[in-house]
């Protein structure tokens, strides 16, 4: 701290003021900051050595250098390079004048050259032709003519300089400038001064050019720019402008970058199907946007990109729906301008889907409801309109499904149960296929079709057991067959006898009838035979009334006599046909009511010999040969329509089980079995032919496969008459043989070539 202080003092005796002794030491003195102002100091008293030898023209300047020096040292160098210039800039006739002085004195014109020199003194050096003319007429002590007109050309051309330095002013002023210029300075000093300004305006021209060229794009930068300008044009700062050129320089780097991003992302986003501008199109795939555009675009660049990824996904949303909804899709999809369009109409799609949700899925329900198959349905990756379209398609199978369901219902399940439930089950889940649907309905036909023929013959056989079927609506067909059952078992066989006898007595009484009326018509004809000649004619007397007259015996009577002339009355041949048919209707009468009393007389003795049923597969033969075996014949007949004698004996089989004993059903057997025999032969022919037969199957099955193949490629000779067995059943033991004998005898078919209409 001493030493600071020693040598502080010792600046201060030297001249230098302590505060720019200070300001040169700073706050914290040390060893190398004191030898550094020690060498400033130095620096300093040699510089002042230099002023205080300065010219004369100088010294003003000079000693105001030199107390400037004293007051801030730190100022040294600025002040050095002041006093060079100056003395660079001091006047070569000055120099030229100190040198010829003596000569100018001798001559007498020390004045006269003093007088140059001060006209001259107004005047600027920097004409280097005209300034040497000066100094050439100084140093060879020229006529005054000679002095003179050598200054006025200088002067001249100093007004011709300073015209130009104003209008060089005129110039910076109509830019904006507004500066002065430095005090004392020459017309040269001042022309450079111009110069530099003028240069640097046409730098800021430059850079000005270049801020309005984005100040659309960059406002706040643009706006901070033109101040610096402004400025500058009022205090010549060219470092400020070089500064700002820098900043415009790289704030135009920015805008070209920022305009690339645009680009880009504009790019990306139309690839992405948006629209952003109307005039984007396929020959014009990019767009020159305005400055006003891509500020609009730079400034809320976020916002934008959060619209515009909006309006992607909106567009794409609504393109997946209209696809889906097969919609024709709206030429404005994808514009960014229409994106409330696009949100309004995705709105209204939604909420068409919710309402086809809500009612594909009641639909579906519904169905599920009813019991029908739907996971074909619930696990399609179908769109919903698509999923929607198909229930379209479905629903009239649905309905159909349900009805047959309802029908299946209707069907009694106390027989047939087993297949009822296989065509519930097959409507349920292949109620979608129409074949499928189509089969079940023809099965459910069929099985209502067998069930109502049982009905009817258990109401038959109820009526001929007197059985109430009042109540029959409530009862099952198994109900039924359990009440004729037990009918058949308690009922009152002593009546039936009796029965049997009043019809046996009638049958007799009625036979008489027609013996009687037989010996009648016998005993007419003899008559008849006698009276040949006899002859009746009719008459009619006044009031009207006809009566009738033998010419021969001359017999009248009112009544029209048996035999009638020739014309009128019948021949013998008539009478003939009219005794027939007499016999014919009595003697079928009579035959019917014998039938019936053979009927009751069998079933009162096969109920009291109560014979057992077939229980082997020899008496079993046309269950065994046809491969029916533990099945219901009626329901075997009633499957499919088939050769019409083969339906034929599958009826007449619960007959013959039920009316013959054993050995009468073996002989029955015996009495087909040449039938049976040729129609296997036939069936076996075309199956050969065929390639289709299977001899360890029943003569049903065999049948049904050929006739499967048949349908489709007639066989040879005439296609055997098929269908369904509709012809009454027999009521009577007699009528059973009788209809056996018929079959067996007409029903047999050539092999090889047609067949014999039943």
């Amino acid at each position: 701290m001493t030493d600071w202080t020693e040598y502080l003092r010792h600046f201060v005796e030297e001249g230098f003021n302590e505060d720019g002794i200070v300001e040169l030491l700073g706050s914290k003195p040390d060893s190398e900051s004191i030898l550094l102002v020690q060498q400033i100091i130095d620096d300093a008293k040699d510089l002042i050595n230099s002023l205080e030898q300065a010219p004369e023209s100088l010294s003003d300047a000079a000693k105001g250098m030199k107390n400037r020096i004293l007051h801030s040292p730190s100022e040294l160098e600025n002040i050095r390079a002041r006093y060079n210039a100056m003395l660079v800039a001091r006047a070569p006739w000055i120099r030229a004048a100190e040198e010829m002085r003596d000569q100018w004195s001798m001559e007498g014109r020390s004045i006269e050259l003093a007088a140059w020199l001060r006209r001259l003194g107004s005047v600027d050096h920097n004409s280097p032709k005209e300034t040497m003319a000066i100094v050439q007429a100084i140093k060879d002590v020229a006529p005054r003519n000679e002095v003179r007109k050598c200054i006025e050309n200088l002067e001249t051309k100093q007004r011709e300089r300073e015209l130009i330095l104003q209008n060089m002013m005129n110039i910076l002023e109509r830019k904006g400038w507004d500066l002065q210029f430095s005090k004392g300075a020459t017309l040269a000093q001042r022309f450079e001064e111009a110069a530099n300004w003028l240069e640097l305006e046409d730098r800021i021209d430059a850079v000005e050019d270049r801020i309005l060229g984005f100040r659309n794009r960059r406002p706040n930068a643009a706006d901070v720019g033109l101040e610096i300008i402004s400025k500058a044009r009022k205090n010549g700062d060219s470092k400020s402008i070089q500064e700002l050129e820098h900043a415009v320089n790289d704030e135009i780097l920015d805008i070209q970058e920022s305009n690339n991003h645009i680009d880009a992302k504009i790019q990306h986003w139309t690839e992405l199907g948006l629209t952003i501008y109307d005039d984007l199109n396929e020959l014009q795939p990019s767009k020159i946007l305005t400055q006003e555009e891509l500020w609009e675009i730079e400034t809320n660049f976020e916002q934008k990109e959060i619209l515009w990824a909006s309006v992607v996904k909106n567009s794409e949303s609504l393109r997946i729906m209209l696809v889906e909804a097969e919609l024709e899709i709206p030429p404005w999809l994808g514009r960014v301008d229409s994106n409330e369009q696009m949100i309004e109409m995705l709105q209204e799609l939604e909420q068409d889907k919710e309402e086809l949700v809500k009612s594909v899925n009641f639909e579906i329900l519904e169905w599920k409801k009813i019991g029908l198959n739907i996971e074909f349905i619930e696990s399609s990756d179908a769109s919903l309109w698509e999923k929607s379209e198909d229930l379209d398609l479905l629903r009239p199978l649905a309905e159909a499904a349900n009805i047959l369901l309802e029908s299946i219902e209707l069907l009694d399940s106390s027989i047939d149960n087993e297949r009822i439930e296989e065509i519930r089950e097959g409507v349920i889940h292949d109620w979608h296929n129409h074949d499928s649907m189509q089969f079940e309905t023809n099965e459910i036909e069929k099985i209502s079709r067998r069930q109502e023929r049982h009905l009817a013959m258990l109401f038959q056989r109820a009526e001929d057991l007197s059985i109430d079927v009042s109540k029959s609506n409530k009862w099952t067909l198994a109900e039924f067959e359990n009440k004729i059952y037990d009918a058949e078992i308690n009922r009152d066989r002593e009546e039936e006898r009796e029965v049997n006898r009043k019809l046996e007595k009638k049958a007799k009484e009625n036979l008489e009838k027609v013996v009687t009326k037989s010996n009648k018509i016998t005993t007419q004809q003899n008559h008849n035979e006698k009276t040949d000649e006899n002859h009746w004619i009719e008459n009619t007397t006044a009031d009207g009334k006809k009566f009738y007259f033998n010419k021969q015996t001359k017999e009248s009577t009112w009544e029209k006599p048996i035999f009638m002339p020739i014309i009128e009355v019948k021949t013998v041949e008539s009478v003939e046909e009219t005794k027939e048919e007499i016999v014919h209707d009595e003697s079928q009468e009579v035959a019917e009511i014998l039938d019936q009393v053979s009927s009751v007389n069998l079933e009162i003795e096969l109920k009291d010999e109560n014979p057992p049923l077939i229980s082997n597969e020899e008496e079993q033969y046309l269950k065994n040969y046809l491969g029916i075996i533990g099945e219901d014949p009626l329901a075997v007949e009633s499957s499919r329509p088939r050769d019409l004698r083969v339906q034929r004996l599958l009826r007449l089989i619960p007959l013959i089980e039920s009316e013959f004993n054993n050995d009468e059903r073996l002989e029955l057997a015996n009495t087909l079995e040449p039938l049976m025999k040729n129609i296997e032969k036939w069936v076996r022919v075309r199956s050969e032919h065929r390639r289709c037969w299977e001899s360890s199957e029943g003569l049903i099955a065999q049948m049904d496969r050929l006739q499967n193949i048949l349908n489709d490629v007639p066989g040879p000779g005439i296609q055997l008459p098929i269908g369904f067995d509709d012809r009454p059943l027999p009521k009577s033991k007699d009528g059973i043989i009788r209809e056996i004998n018929k079959i067996s005898n007409e029903g047999l078919v050539s092999v090889s070539g047609g067949i014999k209409a039943l």
